[in-house]
């Protein structure tokens, strides 16, 4: 049918549109919510100051972010925002292409675990809560180089967090502890659960370089070994990742927990 043939009217508003449509009003763009998808460091002390930075997507636009906790809610202010970098052999789509750097001020608590969330709003939604750790006042140390053979592990106390990383190729993290026969060792990888590219894999080794257990997954990608020791004598605990490979984004928390045997 021809431009003829209809209406005078019509055809010549037909004939309007056709060549000027490129002018005709659009719908808005969607607007998205919110994704939190890494955030560095894992854990945050409450009983202090914590600058944290959070990468994910659509999250330039961000109006307000909330930390929740303990029944509670509190306003977190945003120090900066913009692009996220690129790191070598990480998925932007695992990690995002946005950051928002935030201030979490300190607060009374005595709370430890993965008890709190960080939301994010804009005019695109709220993002889904994204869990934080919330680090005990006291028991928590910075893992230290070299610490990636028997020899040159640190000894650790009877209960302690371990905040580290495995950023070079190959990188092992290994530390120690004295056990007792009938001592109960719990040794726990948050890392896959909060965000974190690391596939670790753990293994304990007694005094003389036996293995005693080995985990891969247990929660998720993170791994969990458990054992009663058979004698007295040093414990290594070692910490790699499944595919040896590294990032800056391969963070973890390791929980050891030693309960004294009859």
């Amino acid at each position: 049918m021809s431009f003829r043939s209809l209406n005078p009217f019509l055809a010549s508003s037909a004939a309007f549109f056709v060549l000027l449509g490129a002018d005709a009003p659009k719908d808005p763009p969607k607007l998205e919510r919110p994704q939190l998808l890494f955030s560095q460091p894992l854990g945050i002390a409450l009983s202090e100051s914590n600058r944290i930075t959070v990468r994910g997507r659509f999250l330039t636009n961000a109006t307000e972010v909330f930390l929740h906790w303990s029944n509670t809610s509190n306003v977190v202010p945003i120090l900066s925002r913009g692009p996220a970098k690129s790191i070598d052999g990480v998925n932007a789509d695992r990690i995002g292409d946005q950051t928002l750097e935030l201030a979490i001020a300190p607060t009374q608590s005595s709370i430890d675990g993965t008890n709190a969330t960080l939301v994010v709003v804009s005019e695109g939604g709220r993002s889904l809560p994204y869990p934080l750790f919330l680090l005990p006042s006291q028991g928590c140390v910075n893992e230290k180089e070299p610490n990636s053979g028997f020899r040159e592990s640190p000894a650790l106390e009877t209960s302690q967090i371990i905040r580290g990383a495995l950023e070079s190729t190959g990188d092992v993290d290994v530390f120690q502890c004295e056990m007792r026969a009938g001592d109960r060792l719990h040794v726990e990888v948050f890392a896959d659960r909060l965000g974190s590219t690391l596939d670790g894999s753990l293994a304990v080794y007694d005094a003389d370089g036996n293995l005693q257990i080995t985990n891969d997954d247990t929660h998720g990608r993170d791994p969990l070994v458990q054992l009663v020791s058979p004698k007295i004598g040093r414990h290594y605990i070692a910490l790699s990742s499944v595919n040896e490979r590294a990032a800056p984004t391969h963070l973890y928390l390791l929980k050891i927990q030693i309960d004294k045997g009859p």
